[in-house]
Order: structure tokens, then sequence, then C-alpha cells
């Protein structure tokens, strides 16, 4: 007696049923929140490993439809990190490449900040838990959220 073969669900599909799964998952993703290229690439190649060429094209289509734009992408990052945490253009730039943003899209993004009003603002929320003459302790926060001496130091003689 000859066993039935089970056919597989992922050889069973057509190459165009394929790509239109690959779409929507793509578009279900970016209906969600805003993704680098570089993070999309990666969730998709988890997801459907064996589809490197198409994946790309994908990618290309959604940057010519302005849905995948990294610049767009480090703004909204860098300005909503900004608001809720500040911190200093050392640390925005690790997030960002942490992000897959390369340094020639987020460096005139960075360039636009205006490093010692955020630096000021980091050092106003922190001296409510702080005392005033805990200066060593500011001097260490500030330069734990990335902000450089010359700024710190700058900020705390005003």
């Amino acid at each position: 007696m000859k066993k039935k073969s089970v056919p597989n669900p992922k050889q069973s599909k057509t190459n165009e049923e394929r790509s239109q799964e690959m779409r929507d998952y793509a578009f279900w993703l970016l209906g969600a929140r805003m993704y680098s290229v570089g993070i999309l690439r990666e969730k998709m190649q988890m997801k459907f490993p064996e589809d490197e060429e198409e994946i790309k094209v994908i990618l290309g289509r959604l940057k010519e439809l302005n849905y995948l734009n990294d610049e767009e992408y480090a703004r909204a990052f860098v300005r909503q990190r900004c608001e809720m945490k500040p911190s200093g253009k050392y640390k925005l730039a690790m997030e960002l490449r942490l992000k897959k943003i390369a340094k020639e899209v987020y460096a005139p993004v960075l360039e636009e900040l205006n490093e010692v009003e955020l630096c000021r603002k980091a050092m106003e929320q922190k001296s409510r838990v702080l005392k005033k003459a805990d200066r060593l302790k500011m001097m260490r926060f500030l330069v734990s959220r990335g902000f450089g001496y010359e700024i710190i130091k700058e900020v705390l003689e005003k």
C-alpha cells in the first residue's frame, strides 16, 4: 500500500500568491507603525527566508510609493525621542545605527538638533530627582544620555 504524500502548503502556492502574501505582510507591518528599510527587510527575511529577490522587489516598490523612507523615519524617531527622553547626538546616532539607518541618512537630521537645549531639558528633568550639589552625578547622567563634555560643561555653568 502506497502512502499518500501530504502537500506542503508552501509549495502548493503559486509564485503570484506567495508574492501577494509577502506584499500583504509588508503592508500589515507598515500599517501598525513606521519601519526603517533595514528592519523591515529583517522582518520579511525571518518570515520568508527563501524569497530574497522578491523581498528586494517589494522593498523597492514600497520606497517608490514612499511607504518606506529612512530619512522620514529618522526624523520621526529623533523628534519622538527628544520629546520623551532627551538625548545627545552620540546616543541618537547609536540608536539609529541599531535601527539599520545609514550614517549619510541620519547625519543631516542630527545636525538640525539644538543639543544645548536638549541637554538643558534632560538636566531639568533629572534635577527634580537630584539635589543641586550632585554635580558629578548630573554629569554622569548627561554623558549616559549621549551629550558631549563641552555641551555638558556649558549647560552646567549657566
